[in-house]
């Protein structure tokens, strides 16, 4: 029996150069509160920095960043303003670029990718979006990466964004191939 090889990629200060993190600008853009949130920002810093349990302190940063979204916020919405910000990263080279390309040639040597995030899910469909629209990975590439990721809202959000993905970037993708594929 032959397992599949899968290398895991973190967006966030891996894929992106460090301190521009897709978690933080999304939550905060999409915040109803941004003053709220940066103050909440530099107690989760501090709390970290203190040496507090930091997977604790971190989830209670998530769970404020999602009471602090505004009202109408979708799975949509996230993934749309991630792609936004990707553009506006990878125009300001704050995107590793051969981090990607290291990336490319991995899953054109066979291996899959899975663009592991603690961002939600969307996110991560946004930031691939981007990379995809700039020209940084093509279609043949894409079906070979994978996200996994924190849920933004329930299982039918998930399958309104994963129809959403296949009709605006994928062309072939259903949640139900991506399935069968495991």
């Amino acid at each position: 029996m032959r397992a599949n090889h899968f290398d895991v990629y973190d967006i966030d200060g891996t894929l992106t150069i460090p301190g521009h993190d897709l978690w933080y600008l999304c939550t905060r853009n999409l915040s109803a509160d941004r003053d709220l949130f940066d103050r909440y920002i530099a107690e989760w810093k501090r709390e970290i920095q203190s040496g507090m349990a930091p997977f604790e302190r971190s989830l209670t940063m998530m769970k404020r960043g999602l009471a602090l979204l505004k009202n109408g916020v979708s799975s949509e919405l996230v993934a749309e303003e991630v792609q936004r910000i990707t553009n506006s990263l990878i125009d300001q080279g704050l995107v590793w670029r051969e981090a990607i390309n290291f990336l490319k040639d991995r899953v054109r040597g066979g291996a899959a990718a899975v663009f592991s995030t603690t961002n939600y899910r969307q996110g991560a469909v946004g930031f691939l979006l981007a990379l995809h629209l700039k020209g940084w990975i093509r279609q043949t590439e894409l079906k070979k990466i994978f996200v996994s990721g924190s849920k933004l809202i329930g299982a039918l959000g998930l399958l309104f964004i994963s129809i959403w993905v296949a009709t605006k970037l994928l062309g072939w993708w259903t949640p139900w191939e991506s399935a069968k594929r495991h």
